[in-house]
This record gives C-alpha cells, sequence and structure tokens, in this order.
C-alpha cells in the first residue's frame, strides 16, 4: 500500500512539474523570417553600405536575409534571372531594388501572385506591386543638385546631364528633380541628356565628347557614383576644372579624392545604410502583421570639400569606421 502510495505521488510531483513547465516556460523562438534581397550591383559602395544595413536588421529583427546582385547596374539580364531564383525559393518577403522599371514588372506580380511579399529600395515598381517602398527622395535630391549647380555657375549658362541606366525608376526621378528645379533659373539651359548605362569608361567617353561639341558648357550633374567618376576624370584630364563645374551623386573613396583636388565641386551623398536596415525592418512588420506606412525616404546631404570633415558629415562618409 505504501509502495503504491509513493508511486502517485512521484507521478503527481513530475506531472506538476511537466505542467509548469509547459506554461512557465519561455515560448521557443520561431524560425527566422526568410528575406532576399536583391541589388543593382555588387561593385558599388552604396550597395555594399545598404547590404551591411539589410544584415544589422536582419540580426536585430530575427530575420535570415540573404543578398544577391548582378554583375553591374546595366545587366538586366542577370537581375532578372535572380529574381526568377528568388521566387523559386519561395521566401517570406523578397527586397527589389528593381534596374529596369518595365522589364522587372511581370516578376514582382509573380512573387505576389505566389504569396511572397515584396518590397522595393532605392527604384520603385508601379506601387499596387509593392508592399512597400524605401529610398532617397530622388526627386528632391536631384533638385538639391541642380540649385548648387545653378549658384556654381553664376545662375546661367549652359549644362549637360549624364544620367544612370535608362529606364529606372531611380535615373527618371533624379533626372525629373534636378530639370523641375532648374527651371527656375531662365538664364539656364540644359542642351544634352546622355545615359552612361552606370558605367565609368561610357561616362568618360560621353563628357569628352559633350565638351567637344559644346565649348562654351559650364557644368555637368552626374546622377550616380560612377557616372559622376567618368564625368570628373574626364573633366580634369582636358584642365576645365576652373570653367567647367560637376556636381554628382553618391561617395566613394575616389569621388572624395576628387572633391578634395576641386576636380568636383560637391555630390549628393545618401544614407545607404539606414536604406537597407529600414528595408529589412519594414518587411518583417509586414510579415508580422504590423505595416508601417507604405513609403519611407531617407535622407541626402549635399557634401562639399568646405564640410567634407564635420564630424556628422565623416560618419557618413565614413561608415565602416569608428569616430
Amino acid at each position: 500500500m505504501k509502495k503504491w502510495l509513493i508511486g502517485l505521488s512521484i507521478i503527481a510531483i513530475l506531472t506538476a512539474a511537466f505542467t509548469w513547465k509547459v506554461i512557465y516556460a519561455k515560448p521557443v523562438p520561431k524560425s527566422p523570417w526568410k528575406i532576399i534581397i536583391i541589388a543593382k550591383s555588387k561593385d558599388l559602395d552604396f550597395w555594399k553600405q545598404v547590404k551591411w544595413g539589410t544584415t544589422t536588421a536582419g540580426t536585430e529583427f530575427h530575420a535570415e536575409t540573404v543578398f544577391w546582385a548582378p554583375s553591374s547596374e546595366k545587366n538586366v539580364n542577370e537581375q532578372l534571372k535572380l529574381m526568377e531564383k528568388a521566387i523559386h525559393n519561395k521566401p517570406d518577403a523578397i527586397i527589389l531594388a528593381a534596374a529596369d522599371y518595365k522589364r522587372l514588372a511581370p516578376l514582382a506580380q509573380k512573387a505576389k501572385e505566389k504569396g511572397i511579399h515584396l518590397l522595393t529600395v532605392d527604384s520603385r515598381l508601379p506601387d499596387q506591386l509593392s508592399e512597400g517602398h524605401i529610398a532617397t527622395d530622388n526627386v528632391r535630391a536631384a533638385g538639391q543638385a541642380a540649385d548648387y549647380l545653378a549658384h556654381l555657375v553664376g545662375g546661367k549658362g549652359k549644362l549637360a546631364i549624364i544620367n544612370t541606366v535608362a529606364g529606372t525608376a531611380t535615373a527618371i526621378e533624379r533626372e525629373k528633380g534636378f530639370l523641375q528645379v532648374i527651371k527656375k533659373y531662365p538664364d539656364i539651359q540644359v542642351i544634352d541628356i546622355k545615359f552612361s548605362g552606370s558605367d565609368v569608361s561610357e561616362a568618360y567617353r560621353l563628357t569628352k565628347q559633350i565638351l567637344k561639341d559644346h565649348a562654351d558648357l559650364k557644368g555637368f550633374f552626374g546622377a550616380n557614383e560612377f557616372t559622376t567618376l567618368g564625368i570628373a576624370l574626364a573633366n580634369k584630364e582636358m584642365g576645365l576644372t576652373s570653367e567647367v563645374k560637376v556636381v554628382g551623386f553618391d561617395s566613394s573613396p575616389k569621388i572624395l579624392d576628387l572633391l578634395r583636388d576641386r576636380a568636383l565641386e560637391a555630390t549628393v551623398v545618401q544614407k545607404p545604410f539606414n536604406m537597407g536596415y529600414l528595408a529589412v525592418k519594414q518587411a518583417v512588420s509586414i510579415l508580422e502583421g504590423k505595416p508601417k506606412g507604405k513609403l519611407l525616404y531617407t535622407d541626402s546631404e549635399i557634401i562639399t570639400k568646405d564640410n567634407m570633415y564635420s564630424p556628422e558629415n565623416q560618419k557618413l562618409l565614413f561608415p565602416f569606421e569608428e569616430h
């Protein structure tokens, strides 16, 4: 009888312990959200910082992030293949920087039909295809560049734009923003708009051709890192840095060297780390049923030789270094 009572007591104790564990123990964390980020390029410093932002946010918000990109921004076919691969892998979400507004749209629709949440970063798609867009306000940022270049040329003269990859939302918005603001200056004329395909050599070639065709040109606007480099290098080589002013977009060590030499007067610097971080944060919010606004803009700053050494701008220009 005693053995029987002891056995029941042991069973009761074990049952109570198990029940307490089930009720009070911490819940086992769910599997991380799987998010694939498809950028425009592997080699631009801008996209390296975006990747850093996505990785940081993935760690913070319990998401497994994978970062893919084609070899260059103009390789749209490679980006299309990456998008197909991402859809096949069935992640919880895809964050896409579309290299071609029109050509990526059908695949974005396909992802949506497969139940994959889609957000865009840097370059948008039609609003109905994306649940969120995180980017620089490209229209406003290019307007900043236009105002600064107008100031440099004294509010009069001929200007040229060398844009990035034709057909990207980024290129469309930056051209729009620059032209909108430059209209405020009746004595300024934009005499040429070309596309470099985000290629330094092509931007360099186009710059030399434009300067040959328009000896009275007063300034250039370059719409991204590689385009800015090509313009500034060609202008410097031709010995025209005093006569022809260059304002660009984005930052890299080479661009900063050109700023120091005054071969580049100013560049619009974005906040790509913030962009990547917020894109993943927004994706996780959507996956958890708590979206926080469909459109998120990150800031941009005009950087010149005169302000590049301020503490805040040093953090912006050298994000991987301690300050």
